[in-house]
């Protein structure tokens, strides 16, 4: 049975689609499972060979699993085969079982890669390969079921699947195609713009799984009387760190007097923590004191130790408040 003039037969996308399933096991850590993952991706498409299915096309997936039932090939198997198309829809649900999402992320991204590969790029509303559907697919799953795995590692695991010179790398066509599904699935689920953009443009995003905590995180700080303040210091500091040439990051204590080195030693104290710190929502509550110690007016001073804005300077709300 032909798959693609380019990408050749059902049984030869089986193979591909056996070694990426194989490469996705062993990322996930799931060499417990390999057996069923490839068991199921060698018959996943079995029924389409069959009157069956030829006669009703949406049963494919669906009788799969009852012939593997019929076979014994055991529960696990048998949903993995039979959900492995999901979600074939938006709002659909995704596959019930390790091996199911395994195989059909495999599926997904065979189909993806290959299509990218040979050029085969949905245009408009044309999308004969439902290749939007594929990638929907692969962000919910990556997303809803919180896997580790990064969506550059994927395409370079499903790449790798193709004969050499087959395709062309499509590596980068395909990324963005990626990260444009994700962004219209985190609006759809209610986020504005201005989340999305925050939460997928970070540098330590190294996979998708983490999203939805940074998100509530994102909405939780947004909420405080004190997230204003330090977005607009944000911003100014990194204006200024754009037009800065390289220079010795090492603050000197001569410099500082008063509560200018009590500001100093506290930020150097709670700097560290949105590192280790792994509950976003307290990571970003720390750096509530944070705006005070960034305004010129409060941290800058004279030379004869006045500041340059109006009046003294105060301690700033909540760094008082701080462990010393």
């Amino acid at each position: 049975m032909v798959y693609h003039n380019k990408l050749g037969t059902q049984g030869e996308r089986m193979q591909r689609v056996r070694t990426i399933a194989h490469g996705i096991a062993v990322a996930l850590g799931d060499t417990a499972i390999l057996g069923q993952v490839d068991t199921a991706a060698r018959l996943a498409k079995t029924d389409l060979l069959t009157d069956m299915v030829g006669e009703f096309p949406e049963l494919q997936g669906i009788m799969g699993g009852y012939y593997a039932r019929h076979d014994g090939l055991g529960e696990e198997v048998a949903q993995a085969i039979e959900d492995h198309y999901k979600p074939r829809f938006a709002g659909d649900a995704l596959p019930r079982n390790r091996a199911g999402t395994i195989l059909a992320l495999a599926d997904k991204l065979e189909t993806l890669v290959g299509m990218f590969g040979i050029g085969n790029l949905p245009t408009g509303d044309k999308d004969p390969f439902a290749l939007r559907r594929h990638g929907l697919g692969v962000t919910r799953m990556l997303v809803e079921r919180a896997l580790p795995l990064a969506h550059a590692a994927l395409t370079q695991i499903a790449l790798a699947a193709f004969a050499p010179g087959l395709l062309q790398d499509p590596s980068q066509a395909l990324g963005d195609f990626l990260v444009d599904r994700l962004k219209g699935y985190l609006k759809d689920g209610g986020a504005s713009p201005s989340e999305v953009d925050a939460v997928i443009h970070t540098p330590t995003l190294r996979d998708w799984a983490s999203i939805p905590k940074r998100l509530a995180a994102i909405r939780a700080f947004a909420a405080l009387p004190q997230a204003p303040a330090l977005a607009a210091a944000n911003k100014r500091i990194g204006n200024i760190l754009k037009k800065a040439q390289e220079v010795d990051p090492h603050v000197s204590e001569l410099l500082l007097q008063g509560l200018q080195k009590l500001r100093c030693t506290r930020m150097q104290r709670i700097a560290p923590e949105p590192m280790r710190s792994s509950n976003r929502v307290t990571t970003l509550a720390l750096c509530r004191p944070l705006p005070h110690c960034a305004n010129r007016s409060t941290l800058f001073r004279g030379r004869h130790g006045q500041c340059r804005g109006t009046g003294p300077a105060a301690e700033p709300p909540g760094l008082a408040a701080m462990p010393a």
